[in-house]
């Protein structure tokens, strides 16, 4: 799974599918957050950026979606640390998906 990279200050709206060895997993009673970090290295409770999926919509299918906010996403522009984890119910925590994601300016001709 690759998330593509955002424009400053514009709402983004995805998906993420969790599976557990190769199944889809019932996520509706867990919970599914996404941190944005500005290094690889910081703790979640230093994020920039913090959201909570919406896992009851689709959790049963192993769906969750996020929803970033235009104030979210209202960032410095460069490159950031993504990570996405998955807590159980029963207390297990997954780190379910990492990658360097960019805060882009929407003005600028990205082409």
């Amino acid at each position: 799974m690759t998330i593509s990279n955002f424009y400053e200050n514009t709402t983004k709206i995805f998906d993420v599918t969790i599976y557990y060895d190769g199944v889809l997993a019932d996520i509706s009673a867990d919970t599914v957050t996404l941190y944005i970090k500005e290094k690889f290295t910081d703790a979640d409770d230093e994020s920039i950026v913090t959201s909570v999926a919406d896992v009851a919509t689709a959790g049963a299918s192993g769906v969750a979606t996020f929803t970033l906010s235009d104030d979210d996403t209202d960032i410095p522009i460069r490159k950031y640390h993504l990570e996405i984890v998955w807590e159980t119910d029963a207390g297990y925590r997954f780190v379910v998906h990492q990658q360097t994601i960019s805060c882009l300016n929407k003005l600028q001709d990205n082409a």
